[in-house]
Formats: C-alpha cells, structure tokens, sequence
C-alpha cells in the first residue's frame, strides 16, 4: 500500500506547500506509484517521463520476489 500511495502523497505534500495559486502538475515522484504511472501515461496534461516510476516498481516487484524465495528456501532446508 506504502508503494502505490507513497509518491502521490509526496507530490501532494509539496504542492500543498507550494500555495494556491500553481495548478497541480505532478512530478517524476508521482510515476513511482502504479497509479501515478498509468495516470502520466493518459492524461493529455501529465507528460512527464515514466522511466524512473517504472525502474522503481520494477525494483520493488524484484526485491519483494527475492525476499520471499529466500524465505521458502530456508523453509524447505529446515524440513529437509
């Protein structure tokens, strides 16, 4: 859940923060989130590059497939 709404919180925080008169646009922040991703590569406004959210999920979605074959190879080990 961290993954998917992290970067848009981010992009959201600094906007915010940004004051009222700037219209929202997001950053390269916001296509590290799946959400972000999609949204960047639909919406006619939101032309920003994809490149660094998609190594980003990519990272995460190995991390996470490493993490847990590491896990089931120390289970099968401690039957066996």
């Amino acid at each position: 859940m961290l993954v998917w709404t992290g970067p848009l919180c981010v992009d959201s925080i600094s906007f915010a923060m940004a004051g009222p008169e700037r219209d929202y646009l997001p950053t390269v922040i916001s296509t590290a989130s799946p959400v972000g991703a999609l949204t960047s590569l639909w919406h006619p406004k939101w032309r920003i590059g994809t490149d660094f959210g998609l190594s980003v999920q990519v990272a995460v979605a190995a991390t996470m497939a490493a993490l847990f074959y590491a896990a089931e190879r120390g289970r099968i080990e401690d039957r066996g």
